[in-house]
């Protein structure tokens, strides 16, 4: 039996967690729920309290939080591969997840705070309704009343929350926590360079690539208009390694594997020269749409050992 205990949630919000708790237990609710207010009401919040006791173990089920991914600053493919690490599964875009979660009918809770701070709010939309008509995922969604990614969203008929209307709150308890939080300085403005994502490498050099925030490489691959030497279609292919890789050594030899055989070939040269402090050497690779020599298809089993010549 579990016994964990929910405290409750911060500016008398204790409706709205009531709420949403009743609609990730109801079988006949919405699949999606739309949490929706104006800016600094609250909701990240909210949601934060929820993904900090559901994702916690021994949580019941029907409370149970899978996967949550904040979309600031993110693109489709970042989203995706963030996504498909949490739930065990391997996908490159936003197709290879919807069948990838599709062919699993486990019930799934994803949550999305942020989508109108995302570098593609339009597209994630669009990801987040192919993922609700699977039937086994429910999926929580943030934005802003009122914007074109709420509206979207609103009009595929989630159940939505709108924590500006005063049923959301306490109003007893939102006093009560507002007297015994301590008198703190006014917040700074925000550091226009972080509220950006930090600032841009050059996605030319290989060196600065893989020393960068994989996620906002990423983000960053996604809206370029040019291939970079063939290191943007090399990144974007090798998609889930280079997210999970954590050192630049390990990032730059799965790039390496990646590249294709239309890529410039000193790219090659220069990421084998990066990942010389990786575990393990690349020998040869092929990629899907090389011509020269043929990709060969995909490889259904590898090996490593000792006394290969």
């Amino acid at each position: 039996m579990n016994d964990q205990k929910w405290e409750r949630p911060a500016a008398g919000r204790e409706p709205a967690a009531a709420a949403l708790l009743a609609w990730l237990a109801d079988p006949a609710a919405p699949r999606m729920c739309l949490v929706t207010g104006s800016t600094g009401c609250g909701k990240s919040a909210l949601l934060a309290w929820l993904v900090a006791h559901g994702s916690r173990p021994g949580t019941p089920p029907e409370r149970r939080v899978h996967a949550v991914v904040p979309l600031q600053g993110l693109g489709v493919r970042g989203a995706v591969w963030m996504l498909a690490d949490q739930l065990g599964v391997v996908a490159r875009a936003p197709g290879e997840l919807v069948a990838a979660l599709a062919a699993d009918e486990r019930a799934v809770t994803i949550v999305l705070p942020d989508l109108d701070g995302s570098a593609a709010p339009e597209e994630l939309g669009d990801l987040a309704v192919a993922l609700v008509g699977l039937g086994h995922v429910r999926l929580l969604v943030e934005a802003v009343s009122g914007s074109p990614a709420a509206l979207r969203l609103g009009s595929r008929a989630p159940a939505v929350m709108d924590l500006d209307h005063g049923q959301w709150t306490d109003l007893e308890r939102l006093a009560a926590w507002r007297a015994a939080m301590p008198m703190t300085a006014p917040s700074p403005e925000p550091d226009a360079e972080a509220t950006e994502g930090g600032s841009q490498p050059d996605l030319d050099d290989p060196a600065q690539v893989i020393s960068g925030d994989p996620l906002k490489v990423t983000t960053w691959y996604e809206t370029s208009y040019t291939d970079h030497a063939g290191l943007r279609t090399a990144w974007l292919r090798a998609g889930q390694s280079l997210s999970n890789e954590s050192r630049p050594p390990h990032r730059a030899l799965v790039l390496q594997a990646a590249l294709g055989d239309r890529a410039d070939p000193r790219l090659s040269e220069d990421l084998s020269a990066l990942a010389a402090d990786a575990p393990w050497r690349m020998v040869w690779s092929r990629v899907s749409g090389d011509v020269s020599p043929p990709w060969p298809g995909p490889a259904f089993a590898l090996a490593a050992g000792h006394g290969v010549p």
